[in-house]
């Protein structure tokens, strides 16, 4: 249908056509309802023989006849799922005006990352930030500090080092209090993921100081989860349940159900570390409830994760095999690669 639309043809003309291609050269191959190409080096061929105005312009076409089809409004994205949004992105950023592309950047991402894996999703926002050269500061740094959060998994630390350097060097510039607090707090996890948790706990308590005396509720809330994080890989896990305790009040004030229910999570991750395990049973109880109410599987995942592991080392081997039994049901439920 969208071919049909793009090329202003009938759907049965757009079928025939495709039929006669796979007759006479084996182009394509009919799979069930659908045309594929024969092999994906064929696609590649085909592609780059198009001249590049005529195929920015088939892009762009092929957006606006997907956006219709599935009722999404290109200039805002409202309306899009994250794979038709993936759809739109990477149709939009090959189109005549790429930067049409960015409302459905964030949810490209997302998809990519469940259903593909996290080298396909960070390739995606390299390229975003590499081409992309009128990107808002804010949406930037956004996107920069979603790329520099993944490098530490692939060991690219000094890469993720000047991705952070780039990301305070354009909060400094507008002076976006906000946005500084939000690129100290990646600074703070960054030393985290280095095994440097002193100066990870410094950096956090600036974030956390600067969202409190801004009154910066979006962040304050991220702030103390982060905070109380790094308190807690120091083995301060009293201090970890306090930031815990202050951020789920900013999130509950501020109607971030998610953020309340990963707090939750942490909260009672600290007191399984206490051995306050009643008072963890009950958070993580709490924790699930709130998570399923929000749509929340990252945190599902994470309190059934934690608790087999909790489980484990205490010897309570059927409670354990439990837990990770709930944890794969959601990840083979939810089709996820990524977790």
């Amino acid at each position: 249908e969208l071919q049909a639309a793009v090329l202003q043809m009938t759907r049965v003309k757009v079928l025939q056509t495709l039929a006669w291609i796979e007759r006479r050269g084996g182009l394509v191959r009919s799979h069930g309802a659908r045309y594929q190409f024969d092999h994906h080096l064929v696609q590649e061929v085909v592609r780059s023989t198009l001249p590049l105005p005529l195929r920015q312009e088939y892009h762009a076409l092929l957006a606006e006849a997907l956006a219709a089809h599935e009722e999404v409004d290109l200039a805002s994205g409202s309306g899009a799922t994250d794979r038709v949004a993936h759809q739109l992105a990477v149709h939009l950023i090959e189109s005549t005006d790429p930067h049409a592309c960015l409302p459905f950047v964030r949810p490209a991402i997302r998809h990519l990352s469940v259903h593909a894996g996290e080298e396909p999703s960070r390739a995606f926002l390299c390229r975003v930030l590499d081409e992309l050269d009128r990107i808002p500061p804010a949406d930037r740094i956004d996107l920069l500090l979603r790329y520099a959060g993944g490098l530490h998994a692939v060991g690219r630390q000094e890469e993720e080092q000047g991705v952070l350097d780039e990301a305070e060097t354009i909060a400094d510039r507008v002076g976006d209090e906000p946005l500084r607090t939000r690129v100290a707090m990646a600074r703070g996890m960054a030393w985290m993921h280095r095994a440097r948790p002193e100066k990870a706990v410094e950096a956090l308590r600036t974030a956390s100081g600067r969202a409190d005396a801004g009154g910066f509720d979006d962040v304050g809330a991220l702030a103390r989860q982060h905070l109380g994080f790094g308190d807690s890989k120091t083995g301060r896990h009293e201090e970890a349940l306090e930031q815990y305790a202050a951020g789920r009040v900013v999130a509950r004030r501020t109607g971030q159900r998610r953020r309340e229910s990963g707090l939750l999570g942490q909260q009672a991750a600290a007191r399984w570390a206490l051995g306050r395990e009643a008072e963890a049973e009950a958070a993580a109880a709490e924790a699930l409830a709130l998570a399923r109410e929000a749509e929340d599987w990252a945190v599902e995942t994470r309190v059934h994760g934690q608790k087999g592991r909790i489980c484990a080392r205490a010897g309570r081997r059927e409670e354990a095999v439990d837990a990770f039994r709930r944890l794969l049901e959601i990840v083979e439920g939810r089709g996820l690669r990524a977790h």
